[in-house]
């Protein structure tokens, strides 16, 4: 299968590199097929042929018990513990939270936020800016499910 993949792209970069204007062209831009697109590299055809999502941030919607109708508010009170913080991985962060689909996707930004609040300022500030985080998650028994698998002590 693979390569009839291959043999199949060689063929069309081929066939679309032999279509292209020899003379008064550009050299700048880059060679461009029949339509007018951009002849595809190997590995750019191989990842169209595979399913996925075309945009994995917004594409998908999360599986209905991860939905939740506050995902604003929620993102808001995540923001609002970074207060007072300000660099690259904090930036990354923010990033992360405006991303975040679900408040599961929040669960697990938890311990990034803890870990640079505490960098920041003490350990102490960190827990109580998880504390008030605590009502975003109220009701979410997934959530709680895995906080309760977090906190059992292993033998």
């Amino acid at each position: 299968m693979l390569n009839d993949i291959l043999s199949r792209w060689a063929r069309r970069r081929a066939a679309s590199l032999h279509r292209l204007p020899t003379s008064g062209g550009d050299s700048s831009h880059m060679a461009s097929g029949r339509s007018g697109q951009a002849v595809d590299t190997i590995w750019q055809s191989i990842l169209r042929w595979m399913p996925g999502e075309a945009d994995p941030w917004g594409a998908a919607s999360p599986p209905p018990h991860q939905r939740s109708d506050n995902m604003p508010a929620a993102r808001a009170e995540f923001e609002a513990c970074l207060r007072g913080l300000d660099s690259e991985r904090i930036a990354e962060l923010q990033r992360s939270i405006r991303r975040s689909r679900s408040l599961r996707d929040l669960w697990h930004l938890r311990t990034w936020l803890y870990t640079e609040v505490a960098r920041s300022f003490s350990q102490a500030e960190a827990e109580l800016r998880l504390q008030a985080l605590r009502p975003v998650f109220q009701g979410q028994a997934g959530l709680r499910a895995d906080a309760a698998a977090t906190a059992q002590p292993r033998h």
